[in-house]
């Protein structure tokens, strides 16, 4: 079951590091323990409207090709630095 920011309703949090169970959401800025566990996720959309919060937008970009640019970037990196630790020394 997913869980849910009690303040926001969003699903977009992440573990903030200060304990093992304290999260903070991405889209209100709420940091706590307390994050609701909602099994139909239709609810949310009503609380929000409810609670006068404009819909969750979610960031649809896609970053897929950047993993090929980047690993070619790293490999060519990777390839330069070797050549200039084990190229030819006078």
């Amino acid at each position: 079951m997913p869980l849910f920011c009690p303040r926001c309703y969003s699903r977009d949090f992440y573990l903030t590091g200060y304990s093992h169970d304290t999260y903070q959401c991405r889209e209100c800025g709420y940091t706590g323990q307390f994050f609701l566990d909602l099994d139909d996720d239709s609810v949310v959309a009503k609380l929000r409207n409810h609670n006068g919060l404009p819909p969750i937008r979610y960031d649809t970009t896609d970053f897929s090709r950047w993993g090929v640019i980047g690993l070619a970037v790293l490999v060519a990196l990777f390839l330069g630095v070797m050549y200039l630790v084990l190229g030819p020394h006078p």
